[in-house]
């Protein structure tokens, strides 16, 4: 997947009603909020007391609670949510 920033494409996209779905939180209140929490280690004192039966953990539970994090931090339910994150382009849609 490629971004580019085009304005001028944008505006007219809007314009001519091409979005179904305006999303009000912007990937750099995103990027910044997780930047302080990665600084002050929340998420690692919060995994400490995490409660999990695993014994063992191949992927650490701060992956989990952020990705958790992200997917609310877009106003969706973690498990609704899924397909956004693990949308594999070969399924289609």
């Amino acid at each position: 997947m490629l971004f580019e920033r085009n304005d001028v494409r944008v505006l007219e996209a809007f314009r001519g009603g091409d979005f179904d779905y305006v999303d009000a939180i912007g990937e750099v209140s995103e990027a910044d909020f997780f930047r302080v929490i990665t600084e002050r280690k929340i998420l690692d004192k919060l995994a400490e007391s995490y409660p999990s039966p695993r014994e063992r953990h191949d992927v650490p539970l701060w992956v989990y609670m952020a990705s958790n994090l992200s997917m609310r931090f877009h106003g969706e339910h973690h498990f609704h949510a899924f397909p956004f994150l693990a949308w594999i382009p070969m399924l289609g849609d």
